[in-house]
């Protein structure tokens, strides 16, 4: 799902500050600062292209609040 919602705040949205504060949300201070150097470059790549690192950020949070099934 990660790949989904940055993709959703990163274009749709094209808010790269409310990408970081979800990122916060959902994952505390290592998830703002993962958001912020996949944005700035500060990564070898982002975390939305590392297949790997990417399963620790889910993001699929989202997707089960208000979920009933």
């Amino acid at each position: 799902m990660h790949h989904f919602f940055a993709g959703y705040y990163l274009i749709h949205k094209e808010s790269r500050d409310e990408y970081i504060k979800v990122m916060e949300e959902l994952y505390g201070e290592e998830g703002e600062k993962i958001a912020r150097d996949s944005l700035n470059g500060a990564r070898k790549k982002p975390i939305w292209e590392s297949d790997d690192e990417v399963f620790g950020f889910p993001f699929y949070e989202k997707t089960l609040r208000g979920a009933l099934a």
